[in-house]
């Protein structure tokens, strides 16, 4: 309680494919004493206590983070400075596919990570052309799964750029973490792909 803010804006639904975080919105994260944005451009950000608590004990200064050199010092609170437009879950789970499909190397990439693998998919044209039918499905969700985890390895900085540079281009600033939200991680987990618009 002592260490989350809670925003007293709410995210606002535009339609099944956005919504808009608001101006004066209030983001949680675990991270360093200065807004660490990524190699790829975007910072990782959640809101409300259920989430910065499971952050917290994931990404703090546990004896285990510590050991691996891997953790968070301090946390920090967000402010949103423009508003973000963010797209759905469901946008998600299409547009991926479609991004995919148009693009054979970032989908080979992809393919031959141990996040497809973990999942059980092999992602060529079939099971693209499915998902874009049926983003609801679990090929949908598998293929979604797949493309957001390889966002936070530092070992696919490029293919991340791409992937943010796809939704820069349709309009968004911000995008679900579908890694951390299919797996029950987190209910609001963001990744803001033009941090630009917020200040620790």
């Amino acid at each position: 309680e002592r260490y989350y803010v809670e925003s007293d804006k709410k995210e606002i639904k535009n339609d099944e494919k956005s919504s808009t975080v608001p101006k004066g919105y209030k983001f949680n994260r675990i991270g360093q004493a200065n807004l660490d944005i990524n190699k790829s451009g975007a910072l990782y950000v959640s809101s409300g206590k259920a989430d910065v608590t499971r952050y917290m004990r994931a990404l703090g200064p546990t004896p285990i983070g510590k050991l691996m050199g891997q953790y968070g010092t301090t946390i920090q609170h967000i402010t949103v400075k423009e508003d973000l437009k963010k797209a759905s879950t469901n946008e998600m789970m299409k547009t991926t596919s479609e991004l995919l499909l148009s693009n054979p190397k970032l989908r080979n990439e992809i393919n031959n990570s141990i996040f497809a693998g973990s999942v059980g998919i092999e992602i060529n044209e079939a099971s693209l052309k499915e998902a874009i039918n049926n983003p609801k499905s679990k090929n949908a969700a598998k293929i979604a799964y797949a493309t957001s985890a390889i966002l936070a390895d530092p070992n696919y900085v490029n293919e991340a750029k791409q992937v943010y540079s796809f939704y820069r281009d349709k309009g968004y600033d911000a995008i679900p973490d579908l890694n951390d939200i299919l797996t029950g991680t987190s209910e609001t987990a963001t990744i803001v792909i033009n941090p630009s618009k917020l200040e620790v």
